[in-house]
């Protein structure tokens, strides 16, 4: 088997997470606007799901810095948006026509300055309907803090934003991001964990951004075109501790060692990832 020595480099940096796959926000100024594309209009209608990594320094701006949002920029009401939240945890908010929903995970189940995954899964249906929310690929017992009322309110118009809403002093992040998800249906807790480990792995995506500081606009890898304008928003200094990338059959290298790829957890081997992983040869 040949073995190209650049390549395992590249893929046990990758593992090690020093491959700079992040950007980091300062928690004062800095956002990633990747637009109102088509595939990224009302994906929580039916069902849809947000993930990302995440490695909070602060609670950023307000105690609630912004992961991922769907935001009306003349009123900064957000249509949908998850957020860091006062006592260490997660929140989403979701905007009906007479009263928003707010739910969170229980305090302190975010670490502060070390990588989390956490993901919202949701289907904005019926009023009655909770997420199912996810911190490193485990459903998190939740509160609801805000009944919602009412109609839900399309996000059609409104633009998708990483790491604040609008901007400066608008719930900026404090920290680095990486590996932002969208899906326009609901994934299971298999596929959840499948894309915590390998991110890109599931490609059906309504949206994809490795953040990995490599090109601007940010890519959209999904192939849907929403690729995001930086401001700010730097290389990150470190990357999350994901176990490989999956990128299209035609890019796939297949010249690695298998043995040196980290162990595939069983809940996620599956038709999905069996090729086009980096690290599998194939």
């Amino acid at each position: 088997m040949m073995i190209c020595l650049s390549k395992i480099a590249l893929l046990q940096n990758t593992l090690n997470g020093i491959n700079k796959m992040s950007r980091s926000f300062d928690g004062v100024d800095d956002i990633i606007a990747c637009g109102n594309g088509a595939s990224l209009a009302d994906v929580f209608d039916g069902g849809g799901t947000f993930a990302a990594w995440i490695f909070p320094i602060t609670l950023g701006e307000g105690n609630s810095g912004i992961i991922g949002c769907k935001v009306n920029s003349g009123a900064l009401t957000a249509a949908w948006s998850v957020f860091m939240n006062q006592t260490n945890k997660i929140s989403m908010r979701y905007d009906f026509s007479s009263g928003d929903a707010v739910w969170g995970t229980a305090n302190n189940s975010i670490k502060l300055k070390v990588w989390n995954h956490v993901a919202a899964v949701y289907d904005n249906g019926n009023i009655a309907n909770d997420p199912t929310m996810y911190i490193n690929g485990v459903v998190m017992a939740i509160t609801q803090t805000s009944n919602a009322s009412g109609s839900r309110v399309s996000d059609s118009s409104n633009p998708f934003r990483i790491g604040s809403r609008a901007g400066a002093s608008d719930l900026v992040f404090n920290g680095s991001i990486a590996e932002v998800h969208l899906y326009s249906r609901t994934l299971s807790p298999i596929e959840i964990n499948q894309i915590m480990h390998f991110p890109g792995s599931i490609t059906d995506s309504a949206g994809l951004w490795h953040l990995d500081g490599t090109a601007a606009p940010e890519p959209d890898s999904s192939g849907n075109g929403n690729g995001g304008t930086v401001t700010g928003a730097i290389n990150g200094l470190i990357g999350p501790p994901i176990s490989g990338l999956y990128f299209p059959r035609k890019r796939r290298m297949t010249s690695f060692v298998p043995a040196i790829v980290t162990a595939v957890p069983a809940a996620v081997v599956g038709r999905r990832i069996t090729r086009n992983l980096i690290g599998v040869g194939l």
